[in-house]
């Protein structure tokens, strides 16, 4: 990636999106660990609900300006085509812009579990467990749910970044119909992954549920002999879930740069 393109993109996605998100989990945190009457509560609601649309609507406008405006309609190519590989040009505005947007993506869709985590810290929920394990407990879910969805997102980022190369590396005069086909191709692939994943989770859950509803009074180290690793099936599946798109982020970005640099089309 080019240094200068890339430094720009980051500034830019950070200046749309940085200061609505910030307001978005500020405000998150004032509704679930404040004391409001019910007027100030409502008003803080609707700001809650305005930031969270803007929100979105900035992530949008960002993936739109970067894939469709800058790459697709060749804005980007004009001002830096001359000196920069297509790869190079594509790669430094398309990974930064999904890589932030994952992040936004992630903050917003685990604003009550930071919400949660902050209220343990200061002490403001009351509950019958130390404050260091309801710490500890907020923490590893959040950790776990954030993972997740960072992961899920910037796995579709790269996805969309493929299909984005692969239209315009064939036939540009159909670059819609080519894009098209191209996501609905990666996204079958994608989700029939999930869907092996999803029942694969189930499966052993139930294992791990029958054992334990079968010996309700068992120890950790009894249910460990009893079911080995199967102890620990979330943590594995989840060492796999990002095993699986390591190889999908590594295999886009080779197949995008050879593609952009030998048949890229720009119109």
């Amino acid at each position: 990636m080019n240094g200068k393109l890339t430094s720009e993109t980051i500034r830019q996605q950070l200046k749309t999106t940085g200061p609505l998100l910030l307001a978005y989990i500020l405000l998150f945190l004032i509704i679930d660990t404040s004391t409001l009457n019910i007027y100030a509560y409502t008003i803080f609601y609707m700001l809650l609900i305005a930031s969270g649309v803007l929100c979105i609507a900035s992530i949008v406008m960002n993936l739109y300006k970067t894939f469709i405006t800058d790459l697709l309609l060749g804005k980007s190519y004009r001002f830096y085509s001359l000196p920069l590989k297509k790869s190079t040009i594509i790669f430094s505005k398309a990974i930064p812009t999904i890589v932030i947007q994952s992040i936004a993506i992630t903050l917003i869709a685990n604003a009550e579990r930071i919400s949660n985590l902050y209220a343990c810290i200061v002490g403001v929920n009351e509950s019958e467990y130390s404050k260091q394990e309801l710490i500890h407990d907020e923490l590893l879910w959040l950790l776990n749910d954030s993972f997740i969805c960072f992961i899920t997102s910037i796995t579709i980022g790269f996805l969309i970044l493929l299909a984005f190369v692969l239209c315009r590396s064939f036939d540009p005069s159909k670059t819609l119909r080519n894009f098209i086909i191209a996501t609905a191709i990666e996204f079958m692939a994608y989700y029939s992954v999930l869907i092996v994943i999803a029942n694969i989770t189930s499966d052993l859950h139930r294992k791990v549920y029958e054992v334990y509803e079968a010996n309700p009074g068992f120890t950790f180290e009894q249910s460990y002999e009893r079911l080995g690793v199967l102890m620990y099936y979330e943590e594995i599946l989840l060492v796999i879930i990002l095993i699986l798109a390591l190889i999908e982020i590594i295999g886009v970005i080779l197949a995008s740069k050879k593609l952009a640099n030998t048949k890229f089309n720009v119109l």
